[in-house]
């Protein structure tokens, strides 16, 4: 899976399992994406997305008990469907900008596109 990330981009995804285990989410979500991003490349995140901090990204996962024992890295973290279209996104601008590598801004230009792209869908029928 992280065959054409860099060593950065791989970094990042390394930051969001952390974050997602130390929180003992059952999934990596976008969420955690940015906070590894917010670690890994703040400065590219300021650029970018200047909108983004951690406080915010915080607030957009569900409460932790921070009681419970953490999840270990060891553990494979399935990622959320959302995050999963973040990821695809990414690629797909890679793709377009015929770059072979996804490099950290290809993962913020992912996680933008995957959050439009859900504010614009319709809610699901209850």
């Amino acid at each position: 899976m992280l065959d054409r990330y860099t060593e950065d981009a791989r970094k990042v995804i390394f930051l969001a399992r952390y974050e997602a285990s130390r929180l003992n989410s059952p999934a990596l979500e976008p969420a955690h994406l940015w906070l590894g991003l917010l670690r890994q490349a703040p400065k590219l995140v300021r650029q970018n997305a200047p909108g983004i901090t951690a406080d915010a990204q915080y607030q957009q996962l569900p409460p932790h008990d921070p009681d419970a024992e953490r999840v270990s890295l060891t553990v494979e973290i399935p990622l959320s469907p959302s995050a999963a279209a973040a990821l695809t996104a990414a690629a797909t601008h890679a793709d377009h900008y015929n770059q072979p590598f996804i490099t950290p801004h290809f993962l913020i230009l992912g996680l933008l596109a995957s959050a439009q792209t859900t504010e614009n869908q319709p809610p699901h029928p209850e």
